[in-house]
Parts: C-alpha cells; structure tokens; sequence
C-alpha cells in the first residue's frame, strides 16, 4: 500500500533526524531519503521526472558530482539540487560560491536549483531582471531564494507524529513550481504533463459565468451540434476543457512549425504563433481570448503567456532528437499521439478522457485497413492504383490524430514510388490533402493534431502547399450537415468559413471510400434531429415532422424540424425486437457510410474498425439486412476480446481454449485496452445493380490470443504480407445470412453484454410512477417538518371557512390543473379531516426526506398514485428511470416511503420488492418475473412460489445487487450509451458466492441512500470513524462557536447559483481511504452557508456529486436558502443531516473500487435474458 505524503514526510524527518546525529554521516548518507521523498511529491503531483543522485555532471570539463537532479531516464537534467549538512542555512547556501561556484553553474544551466539542508528544502531562482547565458555562473546578488520550508520543525511527536499541513503545501509547491514552471524539459512526454497541468489550472482559473461566451457557445451549437448545458457540470467541463484544450494545442502547432525554420537561440511569442499557425479558427481563437471584445474576459492570456514560457524552457535540439515525427516510411506512425494527445488528456482530465473513448487505434490495424482498402479498390473495382487513383475521394468521418489520413498517404506514396514517380511524391501528396484525402473531426484538440501531422509529412517531403488552399480535415460534425435545413447563423467568421469549408465537401465530394474508428459511445452533446433520422433506419420507424396548431414545422434549437414516429416499428413487428440499444454512435457512423457508398455512389468501399455487437446482436438484424442489401460483398474480420460474452478468454473447443483473449486495442500504453469485442468489417458496392441481402458475398474468420499475435496476423494476412509461421493468419469462411437466422454476421452466436443481461422491467415486471403532486415542496402539502406540517394543516380544516383556510394556508389553496382547493377542502372535511395518519415520509430529491399530507381524493394531489400507497407498508423500493437523459439518473436510489414523480430529474419508477391486490386479505408476490422465479429458485436452492418467503428474500437481494452493479463505476463507463437508450440491464451472477458479496455491498449502498435512516454505521464501515469525523465539520472563520444564529444560508445555490465551495489542498487528518484516493478528487474545499461559516473538509468529488439528475448538496442547500424561507436558517435537525450527506457521498464514493471489482466478476459469467426464460 502506498503511504500518503504525509506518512513518508513523516518517516523522511524520522530517518533524517536519527542520521544526522551519527558521527559516520555524510551528505551522501541522506540521498537515499531526499530521493524518497521527492520522488513521492512528484508522483502524487502527477509531475514528470525522476529523482536521480550523485550523479556525474554531463561533459569532459565537468568539475564535480551534483547532490541530486531531477530528470529523466536520458540523462538530461531539468532541476539540480544541492545537499548540504542541517547546521547550514539555506540562506547561507543560496549564495554560496564554494567548489569554483558550483551553484552559481547549475543556476546559469537550469535558472533553478532545488537546496536541500537536510532539515528543508529552498527554491532558488535567477533574479528577473538577471540574462542568463548558459555559462557564465549567477553571481549572488541576482540569486533569489524565493520559497523555503523547514521540515524537521513541522514534524512533532514520537510513534504517532503529526505533520504541519501547510508544510506539506509548502513542499508541493516548492517542487511543482520548480518542474511546472521553471524547469529545462527535453522529453515530449515531459513537455506534455507540464502543459497538461498548466491547462488545469488555467480550466479550473475560468470565471464560474460562461454566458459572456454565448456567441461562441451559438456557433458550437450551430456548427458542430454540440447542445451541452453549460449549467450542468458535465456539459460545463467539457466546454472548458475543450476550450483550454484548443488553445494549448493551437500553441504547440505552431512551435513545432516555427522549431522548423527558427534559430537555436531564438525565442517563440505570440506573434510567432499568429505567423505558424496554418488553422485560421485556431489562430482567431489566440487573438480571441487577449481581444476585449472577444474573450479576454476569461483570463486565459496570462496562461497563454505561461505555457509559451513554457515552450521557450524546452531545449530543442534534444526535444527534436526525441520527438519522432511522421514520415513516409511508416516508422513513426504515432508520434504525436504517442507522445502528447493521449498523455496530455490524461494527466489534464482523464475524467472527459474517459466520457470521450479516446483510445489510439494501433498502427498495425490501421495499415491493416487501409492496405485492404487499396486492394480492394484495384481488385474489387477496377482502380488500377487504388488510393493513388486522383478520383479516388476518402473520408475518414472521425479523423482524430490523423491516423488513417498518413497510412493513405503512405500507400500513395509507395505506389507512386513503385510506378517511377519518386520525385513527385511531395506534390502529389499536397494535391491529395486538399482535394480528396478528408478528415472530419468534432473535437479541437485532435483536430489541431492531425493538422500538423499532415503538414510536418509534406514539409519532410519538401512540398510547399499553397498558402491560398487549406488541408481538408474540417472541424465539424460528421453526422449532420448533408442535408440543407436553411441557413445557419454563426458569429464567429472564422467559424463560419470552417462551417462553409465543410458544408462544400458534404455537398460536392464524390466520395468513393469511408474508413477509419467511429467513437464507440456518445459524449456530452444533444443528437441533432438528422442524427436521429440515421439511426431512425435501423430502427425501423418513419419520422414525420413535428406541426404546430397553425400547420408550421416545429424547429429544435439547431433549426432543424423536430420529428416524431409515426406508426409502429418494423424491428418490432418482424422481428419481436421492443427495445432496441441502437443509439450508439458507431451505429450512426456505419448508416453514414451506407448512406454515402451503399445508396449515394456508383461504387465504393467502407471499412470501420468498431463494436462487434452488431454481427450477431438482437436489435440489429434491420441494421445487418439494410447494410447487406447496400453492398455487394463484405470481409469481417472478428477480432474477440469481448469481456462480456467470452470473458476475454479463449472459448473452449478452439486452439488455445481457456487462455487469454486480448482486446486488440491492448497495447504497453493501455494494458486494458477496450471491454466491448471488435471486428474489422469491409464493405464493398461494385458497379453491379444491387442484389437481395441473401445474395451479398460474405466472408467471416476469427482472431483470437494475445493482442499483438492479432494485430501480426492481420499484417501477415494482406496481398502484401507474410506470416510470422506458416497458416498464423486464419482463412475466411464463407457464411450465408438469411432472415431466419436474422441476418447474422456470424457462424455463431455468444451471448453476453448488456444486451444480453436481464432488463430491471423484465425482471422486476411491477413498477409504479412517483407521486405527482403538483404542490410545492414547501409551506404546502409537504414539509420537511412533521410537526410544522401536522400544524398547519390541523389548521386549515379546522378553520371555519375557506376564506380562513386559504388565510391560514395560502400555498394549499391556491388552484391548479384540475384542483378545485375550495371543492377539496369542503369534501375533504366531510371525510373527517384533518388526519394525522395521512402524514407520511416523502422522498422528495436524492437524499431530501421530506413529509407529505397524502390523500388519494379529490385531486388533493395531481397523481396520487394509489397503487404506491397501496404497497406501501413494509415494503422497500429501487427507484431508477428508464431512458435517462442524465448519467447521474441511471444510478437507482433506494426507499421506504413515499417519493416524488421527480426524485429523478426526467420523472422516476419505482419497483416495489413485493406486489399486493387490491383485497386487503390477498397474499403479497415477490415482484419477480414468474420464469426468472423459476430458474433462479432451481439454481440457487430455493423453495416454493413467489408469494413464498425465499421469493420475497431473493426479490430484495436482486435489488442490493442491482445497487451494487448499477452504482459501480466501471458498470457507467462502459454501458453509457446502452443506459441512455433503455432500462438499465443486470448481470446477475451465476455464483451464489459472488451474488452474496454483491447484494451485502449493495446493502451497504442501499443504507447510504436510504433517506429515512442513519447510516453513521455503514459510514464508519467504509471509510472508519477516524475519517468520518473530520468530513463535514461545522465551522465559524474566525474560530469562534456555533451559535444558532449562524446557520442561515446566505450563499445563493438555488437555481444558477454557484454556490460557495472553496477547494484547498488535503491536511493530514482529512486524506482518504485508499479505496478513495482517487474517487474523492485531488483536492477537498470547504463548503460555506455565509460568510462566516462553513462545513469543512467538502471533498472536490463530493461537492459535485449527482443523483437523480441533480447537484446533491446544492440541491438541498438551495431548498433553504434563508431568502426562500422567510429568513430561517438551517435547524439542528438539518445541519446534522447535511453533515451526514456529505459523509454518505464519501463513503458512496469510496465504495467504487470495491463496487467496480465485483462488477467486473460478475459480468464474465452471469445469468442472460435468455437463461432466465424472460426474453426469447
């Protein structure tokens, strides 16, 4: 187990503490600690470089040894330290010029030095006015020790020390500033996580107001169809991010190009990135954000300025040896990506990483495609020269990095080659990156990469392309956009011509190849209506548009008409198909590629390397018999690697049966690689009239073993190719779909994913709406006090006239839809009320237990869901939604009592545990399809009918491991894109074991989403009661008590308010578990109610939490601010319950990784649909 920072600074000024004293020690005998220790600031900071010591100073001429560098593997030195005994100062040491001034030489190499006397450690720098020269040592007086931290004074205490917190900071940012901003950097990985960390920060420094951007927000709506909220934290990240993002990269575009022409001792500005950046919409973004007009507002130019310090730190002739570039010959296919876009999201924010299946494609499958293609292209359709063909058009829909539009160039350029044409590669090359080789991108960052990738190839190859013509890889979206919808306005002109750039291409191109990997999932952003009609094909329905009263086109916000079905689905009525997970966008991608080859052109060939669920899965035959009857011929190449339906093992009955099955996408860089299997499939369209789908050509074979073996026999495999050993590559088999078989793309079928898996409505077949009270949530019908609530409504039917009720309780009688308040309240009394029995608990928001007066007459409330109360009494319920358009509404919450309609933002279900008629003697039935009943009584040693006891008892630990499954991250990662489209699906295990483990964690997650109960035991279960107590506290600023008067919550969080978390760094007591390391965030904050008082130690990842569609603690804090409550402030009751929601999200958080482990046993061997008879 990894120790904290505070732990092994600790254990450093133990150690150092106890050498020191013994009369042996040197200044070498502490290397070994001082390497320790720095070395674990900079992994925790996520910085680059290694902790090296007593190392030899590079050159001949070399006077002595420096006590310690920090730098990487090559030898190069980014930062020098200097040691020296505790009874030296770092004062004293800082102007030292002992050893032919060996510190004045290290500060004139590097501008700093890291001093170390034992005891502490100084930051040492030039003074700014001072001109290094490399060479000439820094004299004293223009040495600044800029920051300095005494450790052995911050470290008291014998077995159990404590630790200064502010010393730890002190270190952190001693090192940090030393890597981030003053350090010599020669690596590309290096240079990647220093700008990846400078873009944090300049994201994490944007004002919280984005609407001053709303020009620039119209126009990504506009061009791209990027609809994201900016006031949901999902859709506000990814602006951000995509915003700092554009800005860093347009920066490094254009020192790379400048690093080409520029002397050695030159130094890159702003003006130079005006002059190399060969991509107008990112070069008006630079001037955008320092125009005050435009963006300066934001504050990004002093990050601007930083990162160009930044880059001018970078000792380019040793970054230039290290950093491969792309050539022609293939060798360094993925420099860039390699070396930057990757690592750079990563270590920037791997959370948007992740949301955007950012996952390199290895060259190896690249070539792969392409070689085939340009086979294909000679052999299937007459093109003599394949992709050097000048009429050969090619689209890459979903370019990236620029992957595939450098593999094409490559076999241009060996074609060329091959036919004499040597010295006209250059021009050739040009011609076809502007006319006919095309990339589509969405996202700015790769956008920019793939850019500079082509022209970094044509400057190896000594083309000069015209300054007047631009590359044709467009930033667009290459779902939408082929069709005319009228005009789109857009602020922005630069935006503009890249809009119109793009527009020309989809309307004029006459494209004869689509290729490339589709994003397998959807990311933050709405579907544009003409992305819904693509997939609208597959599903088999007809869209019509939307008519208003007076007969005109209902329009969405991009100006599109709003479409609606019209009739039933064909995938339901010829092939039973009533859900369908068709919405991933792979799936969108694959009905471009029909629609732009399979329909619109003479001939052409489509190859996509994605998610092989399509080949065999139910909701795909309308897909798999369309896209058969557009082409003539198809090859899949199924490359396995499925977590869910083999497990990634080889199944058995085959060569190697019971051994590993990689994901092709496994690599050094990602040992995971994906969970989905994929498959390579090509399609080809001859010039041929179009055949029936039972008459396309298919071939099919499988790869299966270690990633690396795959991806060799591909390669082995082409025209081209030779195996590795003889029959390495395995042959194509030729199948035959037919509709029986529902045009399957397969020999055979494996079930298993989340297709596959048992649907909650399927298994749990009862379910009720929330109650819809169309009342308010406070001072009406509901309250979040019992007492409060019983009196006021004693009062209103106890009044002697409506006119005195409505006085007493104006919010009740105000009328609504189909209320009559004075109707209600006159047949109400008649039934004898008020009633205190009709006071029950009431689920109002994730976490929010309120009491509502419930009555199922009279429309005292709008929808009140008799049934619910019907089965209400000691019963439990998983409440979820089916569909949800928001992440955090896929996670199931867990009651008791009463809920709302909107526990969930879109409108919540609730499954009861048990189901009764309407017979108040009649039995009560596990809520369990009557034929899972069956098999799982059988599998699992249970006995009798559903209305038995181990009926009841399985119901409710189906329902924990739902929680456990549901809630764990791994399970939302991977499924996003199937939970948005249907019921959430559950892999049930097989394994009574497992199912044990899963349903107590999921029990432990139940409790912590139980509202109308406390979870202090389970709190202190997860992350221990030493913990729990420092989460939360209440606290005044100045140190002073609580006193009632406090706890009014001044601080706007209702409705846009941002409310007032203040992030700051971990102090000892407050670090997490080990299981929330990561779960919790980098930092913790404090969470204000006023200005004067606070709940401490809010971790970042517990501020932002959702459930339901909503900001948890923002949410409830909103609901009291002391202006939506006549001036109350919080009552002890509730400030103890914000307390224990925040310790909840804690421990709900930390809880992932255990959550996430047992998913991940549970799906490779767990009961489908069809094992449990409920889906044919």
């Amino acid at each position: 187990m990894s120790l904290t920072l505070s732990e092994t600074l600790a254990i450093y000024c133990s150690d150092t503490r106890n050498l020191e004293s013994l009369p042996t020690s040197t200044e070498t005998t502490f290397y070994p600690d001082i390497r320790t220790l720095l070395t674990s600031v900079l992994r925790h900071e996520k910085l680059p470089f290694d902790v090296r010591t007593g190392t030899s100073e590079k050159g001949a001429a070399s006077h002595d040894m420096p006590d310690f560098v920090l730098g990487d593997g090559a030898l190069f030195v980014g930062v020098y330290g200097e040691v020296k005994r505790a009874n030296t100062s770092l004062q004293d040491l800082a102007v030292s010029t002992e050893q032919k001034d060996q510190i004045g030489r290290y500060l004139a190499q590097t501008g700093v030095v890291l001093l170390c006397n034992v005891r502490g450690f100084g930051l040492l720098v030039c003074d700014p006015a001072y001109v290094r020269d490399g060479v000439t040592p820094v004299p004293p007086a223009h040495r600044l020790l800029e920051k300095t931290v005494d450790l052995w004074s911050a470290v008291v205490g014998g077995a159990k020390p404590k630790v200064d917190p502010e010393a730890i900071v002190a270190l952190v940012e001693i090192i940090t500033r030393a890597v981030t901003d003053l350090a010599r950097i020669a690596a590309p990985a290096d240079l990647a996580k220093v700008l990846a960390r400078q873009a944090r920060e300049a994201k994490d420094a944007l004002p919280d107001d984005l609407k001053p951007l709303k020009p620039l927000l119209d126009d990504y709506h506009q061009a791209l169809g990027l609809a994201f909220d900016v006031d949901d934290e999902k859709g506000a990240r990814f602006f951000r991010s995509s915003l700092v993002q554009s800005v860093i990269y347009a920066l490094f575009a254009a020192w790379v190009l400048w690093d080409k022409k520029a002397d050695d001792d030159a130094l890159f500005d702003v003006d130079d990135a005006h002059t190399f950046l060969p991509i107008p919409f990112l070069n008006a973004l630079l001037h955008d954000i320092r125009h005050p007009s435009r963006m300066k507002h934001l504050g990004l130019e002093p990050h601007l300025l930083r990162a160009i310090a930044t880059l001018n730190r970078v000792d380019r002739p040793l970054f230039r040896s290290r950093m491969t570039f792309p050539t022609i010959d293939g060798e360094t296919s993925i420099a860039a990506i390699t070396y930057f876009y990757e690592p750079f999201l990563e270590a920037f924010d791997p959370k948007l990483r992740e949301d955007l299946g950012v996952w390199y494609t290895p060259p190896e499958i690249v070539r792969y495609q392409v070689r085939r293609v340009h086979h294909l292209l000679k052999t299937e359709l007459g093109r003599a020269r394949g992709l050097a063909d000048p009429d050969v058009i090619v689209l890459d829909p979903c370019c990236g990095t620029g992957a595939y539009l450098l593999e094409v160039a490559r076999c241009i350029a060996e074609e060329l080659i091959s036919e004499g044409d040597a010295d006209t590669v250059g021009l050739e090359l040009t011609s076809a990156f502007q006319h006919r080789v095309i990339g589509f991108e969405i996202l700015t960052a790769p956008f920019a990469i793939a850019q500079l990738q082509l022209y970094l190839l044509l400057e190896q190859l000594g083309a000069k392309p015209d300054p007047t013509r631009r590359l044709a890889v467009f930033l667009t979206n290459a779902l939408s956009g082929w069709k005319n919808h009228g005009d789109v306005k857009l602020n922005f002109p630069e935006m503009r011509d890249e809009f119109d750039a793009s527009q020309q291409v989809k309307r004029d191109a006459r494209i004869i190849v689509v290729i490339g990997n589709p994003p397998y999932d959807r990311f933050t952003g709405a579907a544009q209506a003409e992305e819904a009609e693509l997939v609208a094909h597959y599903k088999g329905v007809e869209l019509v548009e939307q008519k208003t009263k007076d007969g005109s086109v209902k329009l969405d916000r991009f100006g599109q008409p709003l479409m609606k079905q019209r009739g039933s689905s064909l995938l339901y009525e010829e092939f039973g198909v009533r859900k369908q997970l068709l919405d991933d966008l792979y799936v969108r991608f694959l009905r471009l590629a029909e629609e732009r080859i399979g329909i619109a052109a003479d001939y052409g060939v489509v190859s996509f390397i994605s998610n092989s669920s399509y080949l065999t899965g139910r909701s795909h035959p309308l897909m798999r018999r369309s896209l058969l009857s557009s082409f003539h011929a198809v090859w899949v190449d199924n490359l396995n690697g499925d977590k869910y339906r083999t497990g990634k093992i080889i199944p058995k009955d085959l060569p190697g049966a019971g051994t590993r099955d990689d994901s092709a996408f496994t690599t050094e860089m990602d040992p995971r690689g994906i969970q989905p299997g994929t498959a390579i499939v090509t399609w080809v369209k001859r010039t041929n009239p179009a055949t029936a789908p039972g008459k396309t050509e298919v071939k099919y074979r499988d790869f299966w073993g270690p990633a690396q073996s795959k991806r060799q026999e591909l390669i082995a495999s082409l025209p081209s190719g030779t195996p590795s050993t003889p029959g390495s590559a395995p042959p194509y088999e030729t199948i035959q779909p037919s509709a029986e078989g529902r045009w399957r793309l397969a020999p055979r079928v494996v079930e298993g994913g989340f297709e596959a898996w048992v649907a909650l409505d399927e298994m749990f077949p009862t379910n009720f709406q929330g109650v819809n009270h169309n009342r308010g949530v406070e001072g009406g019908v509901i309250d979040s006090s019992a007492k409060i609530l019983s009196e006021r409504l004693a009062e209103y039917f106890s009044s002697e006239t409506f006119e005195k009720a409505a006085a007493a309780a104006p919010e009740i009688a105000d009328p609504k839809a189909r209320y009559d308040p004075k109707k209600a309240w006159n047949a109400l009394r008649v039934d004898g009320h008020f009633n205190a029995k009709s006071i029950k608990p009431f689920l109002a928001f994730p976490l929010d237990q309120r009491h509502i007066y419930y009555v199922d007459k009279h429309k005292w409330l709008n929808e009140a869901r008799p049934e619910f109360a019907q089965n209400l009494a000691d019963n439990e319920w998983l409440i979820t939604v089916p569909e949800p358009r928001k992440a955090s509404e896929t996670w199931p919450l867990y009651a008791t009592t009463l809920i709302n309609l909107h526990v969930h933002e879109r409108g919540s279900v609730a499954f009861p545990r048990e189901t009764s008629g309407n017979d108040l003697l009649s039995h009560r039935d596990a809520n369990v399809a009557e034929p899972a009943w069956r098999v799982l009584r059988d599998h699992f040693g249970l006995s009798g009918e559903r209305s038995g006891e181990d009926a009841r008892a399985l119901v409710g630990r189906l329902f924990r491991v739902a929680f456990a499954v549901l809630h764990a991250p791994a399970y939302q990662s991977e499924n996003k894109s199937a939970l948005s489209s249907d019921w959430s699906h559950l892999p049930i295990p097989k394994d009574a074991s497992l199912f044990e483990k899963l349903a107590n964690a999921g029990d432990q997650v139940a409790q912590l989403l139980d509202a109308n109960s406390d979870a202090r035991d389970v709190i202190a279960a997860v992350l221990t009661s030493d913990r729990a107590k420092h989460l939360g506290q209440l606290r005044r600023l100045d140190g002073k008590k609580i006193n009632a008067d406090d706890l009014a919550v001044s601080v706007t969080y209702w409705g846009g308010g941002k409310g007032k978390w203040v992030p700051r760094p971990f102090e000892e007591n407050e670090m997490p578990v080990p299981t929330a390391v990561e779960s919790w965030g980098e930092r913790t904050g404090d969470l204000f109610i006023n200005s004067e008082v606070h709940f401490g130690h809010v971790p970042e990842a517990v501020w932002q939490h959702q459930l339901g569609g909503y900001p948890v603690l923002k949410k409830w804090l909103g609901y009291r601010q002391a202006d939506r409550r006549d001036g109350k402030p919080l009552t002890d009751d509730e400030r103890r319950w914000l307390r224990q929601m925040i310790q909840r999200i804690a421990a709900l958080l930390a809880l992932g990784p255990t959550l996430d482990a047992l998913y991940q046993e549970a799906s490779a061997e767990s009961f489908t649909a069809s094992d449990l008879n409920v889906r044919s």
